[in-house]
């Protein structure tokens, strides 16, 4: 799938660990153009540091269960 199969198919991810017992996620550019293009979800103490589009925005990590960043 390419940038361009996320309009027409909307539950497009870039990056989502899944029933982790921890997680470090750092230092990940991508340019998906989705809300929350990394989340998580059932995972134990998970951390995100400098991730960010190629433009320089961050981005948080979505938690999929509690819906919160």
């Amino acid at each position: 799938m390419n940038v361009a199969d996320a309009v027409s198919y909307p539950v497009s991810r870039s990056l989502v660990p899944a029933s982790c017992e921890s997680a470090i996620i750092e230092n990940y550019v991508t340019e998906l153009g989705v809300a929350q293009p990394i989340q998580f979800n059932k995972c134990g103490v998970t951390q995100f540091f400098n991730n960010q589009t190629s433009a320089g925005k961050l981005i948080p990590g979505y938690n999929q269960v509690t819906h919160r960043p």
